[in-house]
Protein backbone atom coordinates (compact mmCIF):
# COMPACT_ATOMS: atom_id res chain seq x y z
CA UNK A 1 0.00 0.00 0.00
CA UNK A 2 1.21 3.66 -0.89
CA UNK A 3 1.89 5.70 1.80
CA UNK A 4 2.02 9.65 1.02
CA UNK A 5 4.97 11.01 2.71
CA UNK A 6 6.26 15.00 2.34
CA UNK A 7 9.47 15.60 1.90
CA UNK A 8 10.56 19.30 2.76
CA UNK A 9 13.74 20.63 1.03
CA UNK A 10 15.62 23.07 3.59
CA UNK A 11 14.93 26.43 1.38
CA UNK A 12 10.74 25.55 1.94
CA UNK A 13 10.06 25.00 5.50
CA UNK A 14 7.94 27.52 6.24
CA UNK A 15 6.01 26.62 3.07
CA UNK A 16 6.23 22.80 3.81
CA UNK A 17 5.12 22.36 7.28
CA UNK A 18 1.97 24.77 6.42
CA UNK A 19 1.20 21.67 3.93
CA UNK A 20 2.18 19.23 6.00
CA UNK A 21 -0.01 21.00 8.72
CA UNK A 22 -3.25 21.73 6.57
CA UNK A 23 -3.59 18.20 4.47
CA UNK A 24 -2.25 15.96 7.58
CA UNK A 25 0.58 14.67 5.46
CA UNK A 26 3.50 12.57 7.49
CA UNK A 27 6.45 14.59 7.47
CA UNK A 28 10.03 12.66 6.22
CA UNK A 29 12.71 13.22 8.33
CA UNK A 30 15.46 14.97 6.58
CA UNK A 31 19.09 15.87 7.73
CA UNK A 32 20.67 18.58 6.56
CA UNK A 33 24.02 20.12 7.04
CA UNK A 34 26.67 22.87 5.37
CA UNK A 35 30.39 21.25 5.88
CA UNK A 36 32.76 24.30 6.35
CA UNK A 37 34.42 23.96 3.16
CA UNK A 38 30.64 24.78 1.90
CA UNK A 39 29.49 21.82 0.73
CA UNK A 40 25.87 20.07 1.47
CA UNK A 41 25.11 16.96 3.40
CA UNK A 42 21.77 15.62 3.01
CA UNK A 43 20.73 12.40 4.55
CA UNK A 44 16.51 10.82 4.33
CA UNK A 45 15.34 8.35 6.68
CA UNK A 46 11.56 6.87 6.84
CA UNK A 47 10.78 6.34 3.09
CA UNK A 48 10.25 2.77 1.40
CA UNK A 49 10.31 2.56 -2.05
CA UNK A 50 6.17 1.83 -1.95
CA UNK A 51 5.63 5.28 -0.76
CA UNK A 52 4.17 7.97 -2.96
CA UNK A 53 6.33 10.90 -2.06
CA UNK A 54 5.96 14.55 -2.47
CA UNK A 55 9.27 16.76 -2.73
CA UNK A 56 9.24 20.59 -1.86
CA UNK A 57 12.19 22.70 -2.37
CA UNK A 58 12.39 25.82 -4.10
CA UNK A 59 15.20 26.95 -6.37
CA UNK A 60 15.25 30.67 -5.07
CA UNK A 61 18.61 32.35 -3.62
CA UNK A 62 20.71 30.95 -3.09
CA UNK A 63 19.62 28.76 -6.70
CA UNK A 64 22.96 26.78 -7.30
CA UNK A 65 23.09 25.83 -3.65
CA UNK A 66 19.34 24.66 -3.75
CA UNK A 67 19.16 23.36 -6.74
CA UNK A 68 22.56 21.06 -5.78
CA UNK A 69 20.47 20.17 -2.41
CA UNK A 70 17.59 19.27 -4.59
CA UNK A 71 19.83 16.71 -6.76
CA UNK A 72 20.70 15.26 -3.45
CA UNK A 73 17.55 14.20 -2.33
CA UNK A 74 15.94 13.37 -6.11
CA UNK A 75 19.39 10.73 -5.93
CA UNK A 76 18.71 9.67 -2.74
CA UNK A 77 14.62 8.68 -3.73
CA UNK A 78 16.05 7.33 -6.72
CA UNK A 79 18.66 4.65 -4.92
CA UNK A 80 15.89 3.98 -2.51
CA UNK A 81 13.91 2.84 -5.47
CA UNK A 82 10.41 5.16 -5.03
CA UNK A 83 8.23 4.78 -8.19
CA UNK A 84 5.78 8.15 -7.18
CA UNK A 85 7.84 11.02 -7.20
CA UNK A 86 5.96 14.33 -7.10
CA UNK A 87 8.30 17.49 -6.87
CA UNK A 88 6.91 20.84 -6.17
CA UNK A 89 8.92 24.07 -6.89
CA UNK A 90 7.54 26.82 -5.46
CA UNK A 91 9.77 29.50 -6.95
CA UNK A 92 12.27 28.04 -10.65
CA UNK A 93 15.59 29.55 -10.71
CA UNK A 94 16.72 30.28 -13.98
CA UNK A 95 13.46 30.66 -15.80
CA UNK A 96 14.54 34.10 -17.19
CA UNK A 97 17.57 32.66 -19.21
CA UNK A 98 14.79 30.53 -21.45
CA UNK A 99 16.32 31.36 -24.80
CA UNK A 100 19.69 32.36 -26.69
CA UNK A 101 19.65 35.91 -26.61
CA UNK A 102 22.97 36.96 -28.11
CA UNK A 103 25.05 34.42 -29.65
CA UNK A 104 27.18 32.37 -27.18
CA UNK A 105 24.75 32.74 -24.32
CA UNK A 106 24.09 29.60 -22.28
CA UNK A 107 19.97 28.46 -22.12
CA UNK A 108 20.37 28.06 -18.10
CA UNK A 109 16.57 27.41 -18.10
CA UNK A 110 16.99 24.00 -20.44
CA UNK A 111 20.41 23.00 -18.81
CA UNK A 112 18.35 23.33 -15.19
CA UNK A 113 15.40 20.82 -16.69
CA UNK A 114 18.01 18.53 -18.17
CA UNK A 115 20.06 18.12 -14.97
CA UNK A 116 16.61 17.50 -13.00
CA UNK A 117 15.39 15.05 -15.69
CA UNK A 118 18.56 12.82 -15.30
CA UNK A 119 16.93 12.09 -12.06
CA UNK A 120 13.71 9.59 -11.80
CA UNK A 121 10.43 11.71 -10.94
CA UNK A 122 6.52 11.58 -12.23
CA UNK A 123 5.37 15.15 -11.97
CA UNK A 124 6.75 18.23 -11.54
CA UNK A 125 4.41 21.26 -10.13
CA UNK A 126 6.10 25.21 -10.53
CA UNK A 127 4.07 27.95 -9.09
CA UNK A 128 3.70 30.73 -11.23
CA UNK A 129 6.72 30.16 -13.65
CA UNK A 130 8.42 33.11 -14.86
CA UNK A 131 7.47 31.88 -18.60
CA UNK A 132 5.56 28.91 -19.87
CA UNK A 133 9.03 28.20 -22.24
CA UNK A 134 10.77 27.78 -19.01
CA UNK A 135 8.90 24.65 -17.95
CA UNK A 136 8.13 23.44 -21.90
CA UNK A 137 11.83 21.48 -21.52
CA UNK A 138 10.40 19.42 -18.65
CA UNK A 139 8.00 18.33 -21.32
CA UNK A 140 4.54 16.41 -20.07
CA UNK A 141 6.02 16.42 -16.17
CA UNK A 142 5.25 19.93 -16.29
CA UNK A 143 2.57 21.75 -14.59
CA UNK A 144 2.29 25.19 -13.48
CA UNK A 145 0.18 25.78 -10.22
CA UNK A 146 -1.63 29.43 -9.99
CA UNK A 147 -0.82 31.97 -6.90
CA UNK A 148 -3.85 33.73 -7.86
CA UNK A 149 -5.67 32.91 -4.78
CA UNK A 150 -3.13 33.37 -2.41
CA UNK A 151 -2.52 36.82 -4.08
CA UNK A 152 -6.52 37.54 -3.45
CA UNK A 153 -6.03 36.18 0.08
CA UNK A 154 -2.94 38.50 0.73
CA UNK A 155 -4.25 41.69 -0.54
CA UNK A 156 -7.99 41.21 1.44
CA UNK A 157 -6.76 39.91 4.57
CA UNK A 158 -3.95 41.37 5.10
CA UNK A 159 -3.66 44.70 3.69
CA UNK A 160 -6.68 45.51 3.79
CA UNK A 161 -6.12 48.87 2.14
CA UNK A 162 -7.28 50.53 -0.52
CA UNK A 163 -4.80 49.17 -3.40
CA UNK A 164 -3.92 49.58 -6.87
CA UNK A 165 -2.58 46.41 -8.58
CA UNK A 166 1.01 46.81 -10.57
CA UNK A 167 2.26 44.34 -13.29
CA UNK A 168 6.42 44.37 -13.11
CA UNK A 169 6.29 43.86 -17.08
CA UNK A 170 3.95 43.72 -19.95
CA UNK A 171 4.43 39.99 -19.44
CA UNK A 172 2.43 40.15 -16.52
CA UNK A 173 -0.08 42.15 -17.54
CA UNK A 174 -2.79 38.94 -18.31
CA UNK A 175 -2.14 37.69 -14.88
CA UNK A 176 -2.76 41.44 -13.05
CA UNK A 177 -5.32 42.37 -15.24
CA UNK A 178 -7.49 39.22 -13.56
CA UNK A 179 -6.27 39.77 -10.14
CA UNK A 180 -7.49 43.62 -10.66
CA UNK A 181 -10.93 42.33 -11.98
CA UNK A 182 -11.56 40.27 -8.69
CA UNK A 183 -10.47 43.01 -6.44
CA UNK A 184 -12.87 45.57 -7.77
CA UNK A 185 -9.32 47.80 -8.09
CA UNK A 186 -7.58 49.66 -10.76
CA UNK A 187 -4.17 48.63 -12.44
CA UNK A 188 -1.21 49.37 -14.28
CA UNK A 189 1.69 48.40 -15.28
CA UNK A 190 5.53 48.80 -16.23
CA UNK A 191 7.06 48.92 -19.02
CA UNK A 192 10.35 47.27 -19.03
CA UNK A 193 13.53 47.49 -21.25
CA UNK A 194 16.70 45.34 -20.63
CA UNK A 195 20.00 46.21 -22.20
CA UNK A 196 21.24 42.40 -23.49
CA UNK A 197 25.21 43.38 -23.21
CA UNK A 198 24.73 45.30 -19.69
CA UNK A 199 21.57 43.41 -18.43
CA UNK A 200 20.77 46.97 -17.13
CA UNK A 201 16.73 47.29 -16.66
CA UNK A 202 14.72 50.34 -17.29
CA UNK A 203 11.45 50.76 -16.52
CA UNK A 204 8.48 53.04 -16.29
CA UNK A 205 4.61 53.50 -15.46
Amino acid sequence: MNTLKLLIGPSSNILGNRVSELMGIEKVNLTYKIFPDGESYVKIDGIKKEDLVVLVNSLSPPQDRNLFVLLQMLSVLNDIGVKEIILVIPYLAYARQDKMFLPGEAISSRIVSKVLSSFYFKKIFVVEPHSTESISFFGEKAESISATNSVLYFIKEVLKKNYVVVAPDEGRLNKVAEISKLLGSDYGWLTKSRNKYSGEVKSKI
